[in-house]
């Protein structure tokens, strides 16, 4: 397959794949979710005449959004290779997102023979999730799970990936406007 065939976005018209028509859709919805407060996942539980907990759990818009960003990304991935500066760009938001992770993400740990042993892959842990700390506070227990401790870079890491996904949305619409998908038509 040719660089030219991989990066084409003109398809038959005979097709039934009307790309302008999903990627409208695809903006619509990542503009609604982006227009919703943007505020942490949650919990809501509730005690049932049983006696029983009932959890719910309230999205977290802030990922919502990020999601809706990524699937328009993957929508238009042909349109961005084929745009030099933007392919760019996008490579750019791709590497600060890798940065963010690193840097706000942990590792699971174990205790073996009085030291900390990594395994696992790193992850961004979520709101009161326990995470394993060094204990100064007692010599005897030199390490201990803390519920919470993480949740400070937690709600940063994802308040940072926001901000740049704002950045990437944008750039996507600018996109779609230089690709013409969405023609204006005149309405009565």
């Amino acid at each position: 397959m040719t660089e030219e065939n991989e990066t084409t976005t003109n398809y038959s018209t005979k097709s039934e794949f009307n790309k302008p028509a999903i990627a409208d859709f695809a903006v619509r919805k990542v503009i609604d979710l982006r227009a919703k407060e943007m505020k942490k996942g949650y919990f809501n539980e509730q005690l049932t005449k049983e006696g029983d907990i009932v959890r719910t759990y309230i999205e977290d818009t802030r990922k919502t959004f990020i999601n809706g960003v990524q699937a328009l990304k993957s929508l238009l991935e042909p349109e961005i290779r084929s745009i030099k500066e933007l392919k760019e760009f996008v490579e750019e938001v791709t590497k600060k997102d890798e940065e963010l992770f690193k840097k706000y993400s942990v590792r699971q740990w174990e205790v073996k023979e009085g030291t900390l042993k990594a395994y696992g892959e790193p992850y961004i842990p979520e709101v009161d999730d326990y995470v394993l700390v060094t204990n100064f506070s007692n010599p005897n227990q030199r390490f201990k799970e803390i519920k919470g401790y993480w949740n400070s870079r937690v709600a940063t890491y994802w308040w940072k990936r926001l901000k740049l996904y704002d950045s990437l949305f944008a750039e996507l619409n600018v996109l779609t406007a230089k690709v013409h998908y969405f023609k204006s038509s005149a309405s009565f």
